[in-house]
């Protein structure tokens, strides 16, 4: 079991900032109030309303402008540089940096590092689905050699949901997962992670080996309960579930409905009803906003 902490998590104001702050299976709670957020939940974490009616996430992705930050961070996770190739270096060195101008850092926002993030070149965060093309277009995937897909498939018609759930699902073990004669496959000798795959031990003690996987749902504890996604219409809707390693399950029924891998988008409004499974971790309190 975990313990509480102060409820203001870390020092950060909105529910992102505490998700890229939080250890996975951290327990998110989400005080009364309206958050115009659009959430990146990249590894799994219990993000916990107070209830439907009072912790209400915006989704609104206007004003213009709003959705950049968004793409970006879906860049970074994806293993992608801002112009849409894979990233040789998440800061500005390198051949092809994240951001050549070095206004935008993967991996850490306004100089704070999100907590247990450890992508690499070739390693990304979290996993595309497979065949599922996420950078050049190529006329045997898409048709349309002549243009250049800068983000992953989730973007276009379903991007901007209130939250976007992604994980990690694969091991490629050294190998380039970008090799374009792959034609959106994975290299020969990728193997989907299990719990198996999660490490070892109590951290302080003999034999402790670190979960090289910390966006792996099969290691942690995750939930998203006692919230209200509003003006979430277009883009993914309220939930899209764009991720390995998750059963969805409701109040009217105990048993996983959809296998992994699998890709969801709800489109409802209340998402009280999204459940997994889930023991004790550490709780986190966050305020309720300005």
């Amino acid at each position: 079991m975990g313990q509480s902490t102060d409820p203001r998590p870390h020092g950060q104001p909105t529910i992102q900032a505490a998700i890229d702050a939080a250890t996975p299976g951290d327990l998110i709670i989400v005080n009364p109030g309206t958050y115009n957020e659009l959430l990146l939940m990249w590894k799994p974490v219990r993000l916990q309303g107070v209830g439907a009616a009072s912790s209400v996430i915006n989704a609104n992705t206007h004003p213009a402008g709003k959705m950049d930050v968004w793409r970006q961070k879906v860049n970074c996770l994806f293993g992608l540089a801002l112009n849409g190739q894979p990233y040789t270096n998440t800061s500005t060195p390198g051949t092809n940096p994240f951001d050549p101008t070095g206004t935008a850092v993967c991996g850490s926002t306004n100089g704070t590092p999100w907590n247990y993030f450890n992508a690499t070149p070739n390693n990304p965060q979290v996993d595309r689905l497979p065949l599922e093309a996420t950078l050049g277009w190529d006329a045997n995937l898409n048709g349309n050699l002549a243009e250049l897909l800068q983000e992953p498939s989730l973007m276009g018609a379903l991007e901007g949901a209130g939250i976007t759930v992604l994980s990690k699902g694969v091991d490629f073990h050294g190998q380039n997962p970008f090799d374009n004669t792959l034609l959106a496959g994975f290299p020969a000798g990728t193997t989907h992670l299990t719990s198996a795959d999660c490490g070892m031990g109590t951290q302080g003690t003999g034999g402790f080996v670190a979960n090289p996987f910390p966006s792996s749902f099969h290691c942690n504890p995750s939930r998203i309960d006692g919230l209200t996604v509003t003006n979430s219409s277009q883009g993914g809707g309220g939930i899209f579930v764009h991720g390995w390693g998750m059963t969805w399950r409701s109040p009217t029924t105990e048993s996983p409905t959809i296998p992994e891998p699998f890709r969801a988008a709800s489109t409802l409004a209340r998402v009280n009803f999204l459940h997994r499974i889930c023991r004790g971790a550490p709780q986190t309190r966050l305020p309720a906003p300005a």
